[in-house]
């Protein structure tokens, strides 16, 4: 009973983070998408930006795909790419969604938790530190332990589920 519900506990602390890393994934995904189809349908868009790099700025790009990278903290989605000698030319859409999106996941996953969140994770930490220590029970016997592991008890465990049945089974009196 104790590890569903420890279980229980795990995951409902873990399920917000992960939910809305999960929905900004999705909505970033969605954004991609409907960018991809707007550069398509426009080239000569104003809004794009030539990008010349020298083969030690292009080295430090932070690729997401081969179509999109992060230069100086913000996002770019590529349109067309040439190499002119130790140069490389971009033309580049810059993202300005995109951006502020990842700047909102950096920040949820870097914000400090709330007082509350910590103490729930305190608790937690100290529940699963009084659990049973039951490694000692796994260890095969005439198993040699290290320096640090001897200890001068044993694990035992209640005799109802230790004991085998009698053997042989006892008769039944009519």
């Amino acid at each position: 009973m104790r590890p569903v519900i420890a279980t229980i506990l795990f995951i409902s602390l873990l399920s917000p983070m992960l939910f809305t890393t999960a929905w900004m994934q999705l909505h970033r995904w969605q954004v991609r998408q409907d960018l991809k189809a707007v550069l398509l349908s426009e080239t000569n868009n104003p809004n794009l930006v030539w990008l010349r790099l020298s083969r030690e700025e292009a080295e430090k790009l932070h690729w997401e795909d081969k179509h999109e990278f992060e230069w100086k903290g913000s996002m770019y989605d590529v349109v067309s790419m040439k190499t002119d000698g130790d140069s490389l030319h971009l033309l580049c859409w810059p993202d300005q969604l995109e951006t502020g999106l990842g700047q909102q996941l950096d920040q949820l996953l870097n914000q400090p938790a709330d007082p509350q969140q910590q103490q729930k994770q305190l608790n937690l930490q100290d529940f699963l530190k009084s659990l049973p220590n039951l490694s000692l029970a796994a260890q095969p016997a005439g198993s040699s332990f290290t320096e640090g592991e001897k200890t001068d008890h044993l694990v035992i465990f209640p005799t109802r589920f230790a004991t085998p049945p009698p053997a042989p089974p006892p008769q039944a009196v009519s």
